[in-house]
């Protein structure tokens, strides 16, 4: 679990969800994930259920950082904190905390001139090194092209290429191992304000590995307060999953 917990908020760092790219000057975002209720007036939400997007609080400072991340059950209980420490410029420190407030691990952050993560160490409770991740970026500092994962001793682990089109929304990426073998790769398709709208996950030799959709409600800014997460079944036709909810607060 703590493995999953350590990757889940790796991305928060830089400006709240990596690829979210929220508008104006948020404080807090509140997000909980609700199971669908089929009605004839159309999918409603339900109880508020555990689903991989997670039901977490997002605190943001002034200049858009991430300063803090909590992570609550479907029953509302807080399973755990990430807080955020910046250092300079150019580093930043995260400590992960169990519900009882012990230190669980610590990912230090590096960071280029443009603002862009460039470097992760991932440590635990003792201090050793777990892993290191470093990211790669185009000539402009826009988009990130590539992640390497490192093993404490170094050799590597993965590899990721990512790909985008020419608004900057990223379309593919593929994931390798440490032989260069093709796992598998992902594949989006976004709507006008570049939001995700489809999600697909296929294998190296192409076959489908997972299909899904979005329909989202925007708030003034155009970010998003409510997605509805589809599947598809063998037929295609989409059935609704889950209800993810936002409450956004800005300054």
């Amino acid at each position: 679990m703590l493995g999953v917990m350590l990757i889940s908020v790796t991305a928060t760092a830089q400006n709240g969800w990596e690829d979210e790219r929220l508008k104006g000057l948020v404080i807090m975002v509140k997000q909980r994930c609700h199971k669908v209720l089929l009605t004839p007036e159309g999918p409603q939400k339900g109880n508020v259920a555990n689903c991989i997007v997670g039901n977490e609080d997002h605190v943001f400072d002034q200049r858009g950082r991430c300063a803090e991340v909590s992570s609550y059950s479907a029953d509302n209980k807080l399973e755990w904190k990430a807080s955020y420490d910046y250092k300079s410029d150019d580093k930043a420190e995260m400590v992960l905390t169990s519900v009882s407030g012990s230190v669980q691990s610590k990912t230090v952050y590096h960071y280029n001139s443009a603002g862009k993560i460039t470097e992760e160490q991932l440590y635990n409770v003792q201090g050793d090194l777990l892993e290191k991740l470093e990211h790669r970026y185009d000539a402009n500092n826009a988009n990130k092209i590539s992640t390497s994962c490192y093993k404490p001793k170094g050799g590597l682990s993965w590899k990721e290429n990512y790909e985008y089109d020419k608004l900057g929304n990223k379309i593919s990426y593929k994931h390798y191992d440490a032989t260069g073998k093709l796992g598998w790769q992902t594949v989006y398709k976004y709507d006008r304000f570049g939001v995700k709208i489809e999600e697909g996950s296929y294998d190296a030799s192409g076959n489908e590995l997972s299909l899904s959709a979005y329909e989202y409600v925007y708030d003034y800014y155009n970010n998003w307060i409510q997605q509805i997460i589809f599947t598809y079944d063998l037929n295609k036709n989409k059935i609704p999953e889950n209800i993810i909810e936002r409450d956004i607060t800005y300054y």
